[in-house]
């Protein structure tokens, strides 16, 4: 990357860390294209925002509606992978599987996988399809944040049916994200923005949240490696 100050590289692989590298690239993500993408500014702070999207307990009112039923909410798997996580959510189709010996079941069609990394990016490995998410400021306001959504599939989207197949999976991820995850994160903007709010507190389950802050808190203490 070419910067005023010269050139400034970044070593992917020394951020990410050896076991996230190795996780992504099982994905074979330089495989995929982008079929679907789209930028939504929002005078949201971006930490609100990232903190929304790591919590997973606001699935069942939130998405009620839309992907809450397909879910096992409330249940996920946390793995800490050094700065950044991943988290793992089984869908209810996982019963049909349940009884079978794990050595011979495949359960990635079951679970949604998504990796956080720090400090404004997560990446969900749906059964078929990739989601990109990123959170960068948004141009012409100190506070606003741009959200960047991608969706990423393994074939271009050729003939009709397979471009309305990906259409119908946008359409479901704006219903799921712009009209009820940024309607309620709005919302909590507006409630963090009170200077008379007291301290708030993670619950004990709230790891994911724990986690980022946490590594927030040594990343500005120490900015020269970033927690």
């Amino acid at each position: 990357m070419d910067s005023a100050r010269g050139d400034v590289k970044i070593d992917v692989a020394q951020w990410l860390g050896p076991e996230l590298d190795d996780a992504l690239t099982s994905f074979d993500m330089d495989s995929y294209t982008c079929c679907r993408s789209g930028d939504f500014d929002e005078e949201i702070n971006w930490k609100v925002l990232m903190d929304a999207f790591l919590d997973g307990y606001h699935i069942a009112s939130t998405h009620a509606g839309t992907v809450a039923p397909y879910f096992y909410n409330n249940v996920q798997a946390w793995r800490q992978m050094g700065r950044h996580a991943r988290v793992v959510s089984a869908r209810k189709s996982i019963d049909k599987v349940r009884e079978q010996d794990p050595s011979e079941v495949d359960i990635n069609r079951h679970i949604t996988i998504a990796h956080f990394i720090m400090p404004n990016m997560s990446i969900l490995r749906q059964p078929d399809h990739l989601e990109v998410l990123t959170f960068v400021p948004a141009p012409g306001t100190a506070e606003g944040t741009r959200m960047q959504m991608r969706i990423l599939i393994r074939e271009p989207a050729v003939t009709d049916e397979q471009k309305a197949r990906w259409d119908k999976n946008w359409d479901i991820l704006m219903a799921v994200l712009r009209d009820e995850d940024l309607v309620v994160n709005r919302a909590l903007q507006h409630a963090v923005s009170n200077t008379d709010l007291p301290p708030l507190l993670f619950g004990r389950n709230e790891i994911a949240n724990q986690h980022f802050h946490q590594w927030l808190d040594r990343a500005l203490d120490d900015p020269r490696h970033w927690g």
